[in-house]
């Protein structure tokens, strides 16, 4: 279980999946396209200085991430997208997202300590997860979810805010 909660905070964008032809990745998604320089830099109060791109596949999920770097190196933006693998171990990044966000939440009501925040109107389903120096913002839609993090902003409540509002931009993109 503890697995699970690993791979989805680890997991990054990931390629789209065909869904015509089951199992079978189509074209990547670059997520660098995902967000634009201009949503971040009014986010974020920076423009965006450089990207850099990673791409993995592991455990029958594609797993792709881009790190916008910004002046401030603190700033930095991630975004995170897990997708469907190719081949016959490829799994869907649904089941793995319910799994991991019941047992947290379940886990939370056990312990009798604050669960993952749920984020109303973004995606399928939404969390932040976290602090305000490592939380993120998770979003489910459809068959792909992603992760995003945002460095720099101290208030928890804004970074949620801003957080959000690059989220939306890219569900418009996906």
């Amino acid at each position: 279980m503890r697995k699970s909660l690993v791979l989805l905070t680890s997991c990054v964008l990931i390629q789209a999946l065909n869904p015509a032809v089951a199992g079978e990745p189509s074209a990547a998604i670059d997520p660098c396209t995902l967000l634009t320089k201009k949503a971040i830099e009014a986010a974020m109060g920076e423009p965006v200085k450089d990207t850099k791109m990673e791409r993995r596949e592991e455990e029958g999920f594609v797993i792709s991430q881009c790190i916008f770097l910004l002046p401030t190196t603190s700033n930095a933006v991630t975004l995170r997208l897990v997708q469907r693998g190719g081949g016959e171990d490829a799994r869907d990044p649904r089941t793995i997202w319910q799994e991991t966000f019941a047992r947290d939440l379940a886990k939370a009501e056990k312990r009798k300590k604050a669960p993952p925040q749920r984020v109303p109107n973004v995606g399928d389903e939404a969390f932040w997860l976290g602090g305000r120096e490592t939380g993120g913002l998770y979003v489910l839609k459809g068959n792909r979810h992603f992760r995003l993090g945002l460095g720099g902003e101290p208030n928890q409540e804004r970074k949620i805010e801003k957080a959000t509002k690059l989220a939306r931009g890219i569900l418009k993109r996906l």
